[in-house]
């Protein structure tokens, strides 16, 4: 069983989408001159083709607040959602769900021809988890659960980042590039043994080009900026970030706010010290025993548990 939620664009659109965008091995072998007549179009052409939706189903919607909020730490721009990008992160979701079949799902060279110059990026995740049986007969339930997800996966991309443990394929500076400035986000689910479901999520990026060193433009927005977060650095590196909520980021005349009271290390009995963060915080603590109990996020607040040190969040 698959499950997937609508995209709403009309038939004309997603005519033109199949067109430009893919097509199954085995019917015809796509070419240039038959599949793909905006070959020299430019990709703002393109996006021209596609409208604004008012309405986002609850995973979409996740997925790109998320993001913005944890650029809004950094001043970075927000990004538009656009259905084109949405569109190409689903093409990217259903290759990878089918890449282990005997069933292939083919882009053409448009999607290729905008990621070799740089103004399409993809960032992607796979993850397994336990569905209760109420959501998989209430199909309506779906998106919230996705929705969970789509912000532990995106939240976490962001922790290992901000506590120096960034993946090698670089998720946490690709979210923070000051290029950007359009995204769209695809999750499929399929059910697979145990009642378990299998989640496939692509975002895309559109990055507008700029001059000079792509990578030194990134890094001058990798740390938050002051009077937006806080930080606790406790006793054995054990330490923790909390973002200033939405509501208190501007005061009323325009000044960034901080709220330094939501970052503090707590003494243990034993003169250690261990952090506490409350609002939307990340926390790392490299004394516990498990990798997996390490570093969490929350939306209330983070700590580092006694005894065992291990990184407990809510």
């Amino acid at each position: 069983m698959q499950f997937k939620m609508p995209i709403y664009l009309d038939a004309t659109k997603v005519l033109l989408l199949i067109c430009v965008l893919a097509s199954p091995q085995g019917i015809r072998k796509a070419t240039a001159s038959n599949i793909n007549p905006f070959r020299d179009a430019g990709l703002e052409d393109i996006l021209a083709l596609f409208g604004t939706r008012n309405t986002f189903n609850e995973f979409e919607l996740a997925c790109q607040v998320t993001i913005n909020d944890l650029r809004l730490v950094h001043q970075l721009g927000q990004l538009r959602w656009s259905d084109f990008f949405s569109s190409l992160a689903d093409a990217r979701v259903i290759q990878r769900m089918y890449e282990s079949t005997t069933f292939s799902y083919t882009r053409i060279d448009l999607t290729n021809q905008f990621k070799i110059s740089g103004e399409i990026n993809f960032l992607e995740a796979e993850k397994i988890s336990m569905v209760p049986k109420e959501t998989l007969r209430n199909p309506r339930a779906l998106p919230g659960l996705l929705a969970v997800h789509v912000k532990e996966i995106l939240k976490n991309w962001y922790l290992q980042g901000i506590f120096n443990l960034t993946r090698p394929d670089g998720y946490y500076e690709k979210l923070l590039d000051p290029g950007l400035t359009g995204m769209g986000c695809s999750v499929r689910a399929t059910e697979v043994e145990g009642g378990a479901m299998k989640m496939f999520m692509a975002v895309a990026f559109h990055e507008i080009r700029r001059g000079g060193n792509a990578r030194q433009r990134r890094n001058r927005h990798l740390a938050p900026k002051s009077g937006r977060f806080c930080r606790a650095n406790c006793s054995a590196e054990q330490s923790c970030y909390s973002h200033v909520s939405r509501a208190q980021l501007t005061s009323r005349i325009g000044y960034p706010m901080s709220s330094v009271s939501n970052c503090n290390c707590i003494k243990a009995v034993d003169g250690a010290t261990n952090p506490f963060c409350s609002d939307t915080c990340f926390v790392y603590c490299p004394l516990a025993t498990n990798d997996e109990q390490k570093y969490c996020h929350g939306e209330r607040w983070c700590r580092c548990s006694l005894p065992d040190n291990a990184a407990t969040c809510n």
